[in-house]
């Protein structure tokens, strides 16, 4: 799929140099107008968007309003807030490293992870990305998924574990939905639970709070 289309616009907050350069050279090949913003704020998505009102002259009164409003589901949701639960579908390296870039700013005591992976998602890089943030990780496997995907095993997770040399606590649960129960029972109201590292995970998981019923029901998601 070719994201850099011929004569468009094209915005991005990538900040590598390197990769600047490669999708400068790309853009000029397109005759793509290259609009890079140079920041170095966390939530980037917004500044793409303000970009891009800014392109179709939309008022900055209404961007501000717009984004104000808007969620994603899964997308480090704060689902519950007493103890503070988060949800992210994270799923890869890169994006488990945005992910504790976000941390940084949650206030907790103590952060419990709920984790489990899909298969072929080069999983200790992945793992290594939040793992030495966590003091209490709680591995679990994800249910249903589509196709011939499968989910990383428990017995790799134990590997892993102790080629990282992680010093948290550790947990593991066949089942995700009492791993998800042993996680909150074991998450005081001064501490912070993750659930991440799998969207289909997370998803499921989510309709503890939000279920298909209520989202059908007042077509919602929050």
């Amino acid at each position: 799929m070719q994201i850099i289309k011929p004569n468009c616009k094209f915005i991005t907050t990538e900040q590598r140099p390197q990769i600047l350069k490669l999708l400068e050279k790309k853009c000029k090949k397109e005759n793509a107008e290259f609009l890079p913003i140079k920041t170095k704020a966390k939530n980037r998505n917004n500044l793409i968007a303000q970009k891009i009102g800014e392109l179709l002259k939309i008022r900055p009164k209404a961007i501000e309003k717009a984004l104000a409003k808007t969620k994603l589901p899964c997308r480090f949701e704060t689902i519950q807030t007493i103890p503070k639960i988060i949800i992210d579908g994270a799923h890869n390296r890169i994006k488990l490293r945005k992910v504790a870039e976000s941390l940084e700013i949650v206030k907790r005591k103590k952060l419990i992870i709920l984790f489990s992976m899909t298969a072929g998602k080069n999983t200790i890089e992945s793992m290594k990305e939040i793992a030495h943030l966590a003091d209490h990780i709680i591995f679990t496997r994800t249910l249903s998924l589509p196709g011939n995907r499968r989910t990383v095993p428990l017995h790799e997770f134990q590997k892993n574990v102790k080629k990282l040399k992680i010093k948290a606590k550790i947990n593991y649960f066949l089942d995700p939905w009492q791993a998800m129960s042993y996680a909150i029972s074991n998450t005081s109201s001064k501490d912070c639970l993750l659930i991440t590292g799998s969207m289909y995970m997370a998803g499921a998981l989510r309709e503890k709070w939000i279920n298909e019923k209520y989202i059908l029901k007042n077509r919602s998601s929050f």
